[in-house]
């Protein structure tokens, strides 16, 4: 069947006007064939295949694809170097509550992106959202499952995550983590540099720097040198200000302990040395 045609119309045309029947077949039954069953190609400006559906009750893809082959579902390779906004697989959703792109799978990864490239210095996944919801969620919905919600490795020079809120007045917080088990809400170990670092950067911040709070038994801080080697101060305070180097505050009047208490297997408990008052004492 050969069909041509110069002017606006349709080269080949069929139509299916019953209740059921296809309007076209395409089929290769010879199991060692390899060519291809439907080849279209498009030498003028409008697209290769388009495809509706025009019932608005109609709950099925409009395009589906089923293979007991090794090959993929869907290859698609766009050849054109240029320096195009284009994509090789672009949806567009307006439906609420819907995706425009949904992968699932039940042994397998659902997704997987790869940048081959090794000058390459675009993302691998940019997300963006000018909603209200958030940019990404990640959720285990199996109880049994003892791995992170999200990890990442990097053997690159660059750092492992970096979060910038450039909103002036946002006050919302740049990582929350709540934990309702035992384990610990955050846990860092640096091999050579340090494991953490508070910085406040603005002169007119009357916030501190580092806060710990706790409702429990135990401490609210624990510093703890585990090397019978160092001699340095397991907490070491400096300030060039005209305030305290270290203030120490029992607001519970009922309390008998010390505000300040030191002790040692060594030879000093507590030392002081000043220029005018090493350690000073009242009682109220």
């Amino acid at each position: 069947v050969l069909g041509e045609v110069q002017q606006a119309g349709k080269a080949i045309y069929g139509r299916s006007i019953g209740t059921s029947g296809k309007a076209g077949v395409f089929e290769n039954t010879s199991t060692t064939n390899a060519d291809t069953a439907l080849f279209v190609r498009n030498a003028g400006y409008g697209s290769a295949g388009y495809f509706t559906v025009s019932n608005s009750t109609n709950g099925n893809s409009i395009v589906e694809v089923s293979s007991a082959a090794q090959g993929d579902g869907i290859y698609s390779e766009l050849t054109n170097t240029g320096t195009f906004a284009h994509a090789n697989f672009r949806a567009y959703n307006q439906s609420l509550g819907g995706y425009a792109f949904y992968g699932q799978t039940e042994r397998g990864n659902a997704c997987y992106l790869y940048n081959t490239g090794a000058t390459n210095n675009s993302y691998v996944l940019d997300t963006k959202t000018a909603g209200l919801g958030t940019v990404g969620n990640f959720t285990i919905a199996n109880a049994a499952n003892a791995n992170y919600i999200l990890q990442g490795t990097t053997n690159g020079l660059g750092g492992g995550l970096n979060l910038s809120l450039t909103h002036a007045s946002g006050n919302g917080t740049g990582i929350n983590v709540v934990h309702s088990g035992t384990g610990n809400g955050l846990f860092v170990a640096a091999k050579k540099g340090r494991a953490a670092s508070f910085s406040n950067t603005d002169g007119t911040n009357t916030n501190n720097v580092l806060e710990a709070t706790s409702i429990g038994t135990n401490h609210a801080a624990h510093v703890e040198i585990n090397n019978v080697t160092n001699s340095t101060s397991a907490l070491n305070v400096t300030t060039n200000g005209t305030g305290r180097g270290v203030q120490s505050t029992i607001s519970n009047v009922n309390s008998s302990a010390a505000a300040v208490y030191g002790s040692s297997s060594g030879a000093n408990g507590i030392q002081g040395i000043a220029s005018t008052t090493g350690v000073s004492g009242q009682t109220t």
